[in-house]
């Protein structure tokens, strides 16, 4: 197969003349994930750099950006086939990013590829005008042609659910490794029981999947189920891996980590409730709670209503379990002593006769991620159905290469009774330097006891500064992202604490230091970075990295059910929402505390061609280019954007909206195109829009301030 790491130092060349750079053969039969890489030094040069698609498949241009040195302005234009798919013209002074630099980005995904195909990127310059440039091509379609079988049968497992499977599993993946690769073949419809022996001799969590430094492997499930026993076994982590495929698996716990009970008694004096738990559970374990976040959360009855309504008294901590004696099955659970408001709460609100959902005393809740892909590429996750998860749910972050979830879905099989999947988030997507992709996705988003979705990024505080000679700056940072995350040559972008202005400025890493192992509370890393430039970094200033924000993040024809408590999203890095229905779902556009080491301010936030509805909340906090296109919000909830900049409305539908259905404070500037509507009345919408401190902006030259 042909594959081409291409390297491009420094070209100098005459501007009429164009530098064409065609990938070769490779000797290896493996494919690249990487297959171009581009690296242009200042030049005041048009150049071009062309690939010839070795493989059918999807790829994607990411870690793309350009950057005026000097001069006005530049052209990008990416080809396929001789014919224009993409062109960007960036100008110097744009308001692109929320920083005055003039650095640009240009990542997209070409799918649906031939061999043979060729793709070419073209930047032609204005005069006087120098420029420096870097990309990589990657190939997001995992493959496995010519690859040996390895049957878990051959290797012990029964798939009668009750046998344990597990090290059949194991001897099976271990052959594929050793193998160079393979196809892990499991019999379809067969029930594959899985249970962790010796539990207590595992210190932390271990995985059904469990892969690091693996390559070329695809776990064929064929419909077959995966029964985990959720005693410190979870579904799968996948570090430092390419090139694989997890496809056509039910997976499920047994026992699960939850049960529900309805509750029968509130007493907030006495800080505890009473419920009743159905024989389905057996009788549950009691005791005292194993962690401050071990939680219960209140529902109304699924059999009173199809779609019930939200009781909004949230997280209940739990301090401990009693079970009453004359009756086993009758549990007291007590709460913790700062809990008596959300009591009296839940009574007002009614929650004596409904559900209460909380976690088994030993596996429920419990630490770690369900399916982790970590630092890694070409990965995909296909024809999934999770049905519960014990802990966090799918977390892809540090990739540095494609991750794919395609028709992966997190539901309950019994709506009408079991109305839990997981204790905290569905998707925890963090630092991936290409965007991830998900897609036909079905989710009950609802029985999420935290984010369905949260893409997000993290950022560093200053701790020190030094100039050094040539005009080079070391920092020290501490925080919550690693040392590992910034490599020489990545951009850095510097904020004051509040984030409330422009970014200061824009720098590229030369190296790092591991710093001292004593951290500031609330911080999990230390370290020195040297930078190629001065930037007007202060002690208390926040340092961002700029290159693992998830850029070119889609997630397109994915639905959300009605089920359960009301669902939130929180949206904190680039991100393309495409096709989408969501229902009983908030919407969330913030970064966070940024008091506490958190994450930077929201930016590049697409809405279009999608559905949010029933009891849906739009929020938008302190962001920077938010575009809503073809979108219909089906909510008597007002939208709300606060000190958010570029915000862009076209043809969006407010329908069952109050009477001011869009509030625009602190700073918001937002402009209106096309056909917006309101309870399907094309309208004057202006009449429509509260303000304070903002400025709206109608497309027809109408401005309200």
């Amino acid at each position: 197969m042909a594959t081409l790491i291409v390297t491009l130092a420094s070209l100098h060349i005459h501007a009429a003349d164009v530098t064409s750079v065609e990938t070769e053969a490779n000797s290896s039969s493996k494919s690249t994930t990487i297959v171009q890489k581009v690296e242009q030094k200042p030049s005041g040069e048009a150049m071009k750099w062309v690939h010839t698609f070795a493989e059918d498949g999807d790829y994607q241009i990411a870690q793309a950006w350009v950057h005026i040195v000097d001069g006005t302005s530049v052209t990008v234009t990416i080809s396929i086939n001789g014919k224009p798919f993409k062109t960007h013209r960036f100008t110097k002074g744009q308001k692109i990013e929320p920083y005055d630099a003039p650095l640009f980005r240009f990542p997209i995904r070409i799918e649906k590829r031939k061999g043979g195909d060729k793709i070419e990127v073209a930047c032609t310059p204005e005069p006087n005008t120098r420029y420096e440039l870097s990309y990589r091509l990657a190939f997001g379609t995992p493959t496995f042609t010519g690859l040996p079988v390895f049957a878990v049968k051959d290797y012990g497992a029964k798939g009668d659910g009750k046998h344990n499977d597990l090290p059949a599993v194991w001897k099976a993946t271990a052959a594929a490794e050793k193998a160079g690769g393979g196809i892990v073949r499991f019999d379809k419809g067969a029930n594959y029981r899985l249970v962790l022996d010796k539990p207590e001799a595992y210190k932390k969590k271990q995985y059904v999947f469990r892969l690091k430094n693996s390559r070329n492997l695809k776990f064929e499930g064929n419909g077959s189920f995966l029964n985990i026993h959720p005693e410190k076994l979870a579904l799968a982590h996948i570090n430092e891996c390419e090139n694989i495929q997890i496809d056509g698996f039910i997976q499920t716990f047994t026992p699960q980590p939850y049960y529900q009970g309805v509750v029968s008694a509130i007493e907030p004096e006495k800080l505890y409730m009473d419920i009743q738990v159905p024989a389905r559970y057996g009788i549950p374990e009691v005791g005292k709670a194993r962690q401050a976040m071990f939680f219960a959360r209140p529902l109304s009855d699924p059999l009173k209503s199809p779609v019930p309504d939200y009781i909004s008294c949230g997280h209940l901590y739990i301090d401990r379990t009693e079970s009453l004696s004359e009756q086993p099955c009758k549990i007291r659970v007590h709460f913790r002593k700062d809990h008596r408001a959300k009591l009296k709460k839940a009574l007002v609100d009614g929650v004596e006769g409904n559900p209460l959902i909380m976690p088994h005393q030993r596996y429920g809740h419990s630490s770690g991620e369900h399916l982790c892909i970590e630092s890694s590429g070409r990965i995909s996750m296909t024809n999934l159905w999770i049905q519960s998860i014990a802990n966090f749910g799918i977390v892809p972050k540090y990739n540095w290469g494609p991750v794919t979830f395609s028709k992966v879905d997190i539901r309950t099989p019994k709506p009408k009774t079991e109305r839990f999947v997981s204790w905290r988030d569905g998707f925890h997507v963090r630092d991936n330097r290409m965007g991830i992709l998900i897609e036909d996705g079905r989710f009950d988003g609802g029985l999420m006891y935290d984010d369905i979705f949260s893409p997000h990024s993290m950022l560093n505080k200053v701790e020190k500064v030094k100039r050094l000679a040539g005009g080079r700056l070391e920092v020290t940072l501490y925080g919550l992202s690693p040392m590992f995350m910034y490599k020489p040559g990545d951009w850095v972008s510097a904020w004051d604490p509040k984030q409330k202005n422009t970014g200061k400025g824009i720098a590229r890493v030369v190296e790092t230091v591991q710093g001292s192992e004593t951290r500031p509370k609330g911080a999990n890393h230390r370290f020195l970075i040297r930078l190629d430039r001065t930037v007007d970094l202060r002690v208390g200033d926040f340092l961002f990295h700029e290159e693992t924000i998830n850029w070119d993040m889609v997630i397109r024809r994915c639905i959300n059910s009605k089920l359960g408590k009301h669902g939130s999203t929180r949206w904190r890095t680039p991100v393309s929402i495409e096709d989408c229905q969501f229902d009983n779902i908030s919407i969330h556009i913030y970064g966070g505390n940024k008091a506490t080491l958190e994450r930077p301010r929201p930016r590049h936030i697409v809405f279009k061609d999608s559905i949010i509805g029933e009891r849906t909340g739009f929020h938008c906090n302190d962001a920077w280019d938010v575009s809503l296109q073809n979108l219909t919000i089906d909510s008597a909830a007002q939208s709300i954007f606060k000190n958010s900049a570029m915000v862009n409305c076209r043809n969006v539908s407010w329908k069952n909206a109050s009477k001011v259905p869009i509030v625009a404070k602190d700073g918001t500037t937002i402009r209106f195109f096309g056909r917006n509507s309101i309870n399907k009345k094309k309208i004057q919408l202006r009449k429509h829009i509260e303000t304070h401190d903002s400025k709206v902006e109608f497309m027809n030259g109408r401005v309200k301030e």
